[in-house]
C-alpha cells in the first residue's frame, strides 16, 4: 500500500465518476482502476462494487476510506510542517479559476510581490470543482474563484471584488448594438459555453426560462478558445466583464444577471502557514481600502 494509492482511492470516493477522478488527478482511468485492484489484491477484500462506470463502496471500502482519509490528513500536515521548518517554505500553493485568472491574478500577484518578493507562488489553474477537491485534500493552500455558491460550512471565504457575467459578440454581429441582452435576443445564435458550474448553470437556466434550446457549438474551460471563436464571428460567448478581450469583441450586460463575488477560499479549521496568512491579510487590506488592483 502506498500514499499514491490512498490518494487515488480517496479521490475516486469523493468524485461523481471515475472519469472525473482521473481528470482531477491528471492520470488515466486505467491507472486508477489498477491502483484499486492492487489494493484489493493486497488486502484480499473488495473495496468497491462495480456498477456501470461508477464505483460503490463496500463495507470494507467504507472502513478503509475513513482510515485512509485520517492518515492522509496527518501525512499532508506533517509533510507541510516539515517543509515549513527552517523557513524553507516561502511559497503559497494557489489555485485559480480559468475565467478570472487573466483579469484578477496579474495585478494581484504583482502588487503582493512588490511587498513580499521572497514569497513565491505555485499556481494551478483548474475548474472550481477540481480546486475544491484539491483544497479539501490539502494540495492547495488557497484558491481564488467565484464564491457565490461555495459551501461556507466547509471553506472560509474572503471576498475581494465583484464582477459580472456579460455576453461577448463580434462587433459586426446584429447583437452588438444592444445595450442589454436577454436570452430571446440570442435565440439560435451559436454559443460557446464555459464549464464553470455556476456560470454554466445560470446560462442554461436563462435559456430554459426563455423556452429556448441553446445552440451550443462548443463547451470549453479555455477562455482563449472562447474568445477566438467569438472574434472570428463563429459564435457568441459568456465571460466576466473584466476579462481581457480583443478590440473587435463587444461586451453586453445580460438582463437579470446578479454580480459575481470573487474571493479567497481556504479550508476551515486548517493550519494557515505564515506566507499564506500574509497573502490573505494583504488581500483583505487591499479590498478594504480599494488599493488591491491599483
Amino acid at each position: 500500500m502506498t500514499v499514491t494509492q490512498m490518494i487515488y482511492f480517496k479521490t475516486i470516493c469523493e468524485s461523481p465518476s471515475v472519469t472525473r477522478a482521473a481528470s482531477i488527478l491528471g492520470v488515466s482511468q486505467p491507472a486508477l482502476s489498477n491502483a484499486v485492484r492492487d489494493l484489493e489484491n493486497e488486502f484480499g477484500v473488495d473495496l468497491f462494487y462495480r456498477r456501470s462506470k461508477r464505483f460503490v463502496l463496500t463495507k470494507e471500502g467504507e472502513y478503509f476510506l475513513e482510515r485512509a482519509s485520517a492518515f492522509l490528513e496527518e501525512y499532508i500536515g506533517l509533510n507541510n510542517m516539515m517543509k515549513s521548518l527552517g523557513n524553507s517554505r516561502n511559497s503559497v500553493k494557489l489555485g485559480i479559476s480559468p475565467y478570472i485568472s487573466s483579469s484578477v491574478m496579474p495585478p494581484l500577484l504583482n502588487n503582493f510581490n512588490k511587498i513580499h518578493p521572497e514569497i513565491k507562488f505555485e499556481v494551478t489553474e483548474a475548474p472550481m470543482y477540481s480546486l475544491s477537491q484539491r483544497l479539501s485534500g490539502g494540495f492547495l493552500d488557497i484558491a481564488i474563484a467565484a464564491t457565490n455558491t461555495i459551501n461556507s460550512n466547509k471553506f472560509e471565504i474572503v471576498n475581494i471584488c465583484t464582477t459580472e457575467t456579460v455576453c461577448c459578440v463580434h462587433k459586426d454581429s446584429p447583437l452588438a448594438s444592444l445595450d442589454e441582452i436577454d436570452f430571446p435576443d440570442i435565440g439560435q445564435t451559436p454559443v460557446i459555453l464555459g464549464t464553470a458550474p455556476q456560470e454554466e448553470s445560470r446560462v442554461r437556466q436563462g435559456f430554459k426560462n426563455a423556452g429556448i434550446e441553446p445552440n451550443i457549438l462548443l463547451q470549453t474551460d479555455q477562455i482563449h478558445t472562447l474568445l477566438e471563436y467569438v472574434r472570428r464571428g463563429l459564435a457568441i460567448g459568456f465571460i466576466t466583464s473584466d476579462t481581457t478581450a480583443y478590440n473587435d469583441i463587444v461586451r453586453i450586460p445580460i438582463k437579470g444577471f446578479a454580480p459575481i463575488n470573487i474571493g479567497l477560499i481556504f479550508r476551515k479549521n486548517s493550519r494557515i502557514y505564515a506566507d499564506t496568512a500574509k497573502f490573505i491579510q494583504f488581500a483583505k487590506d487591499g479590498a478594504a481600502d480599494g488599493t488591491l488592483f491599483n
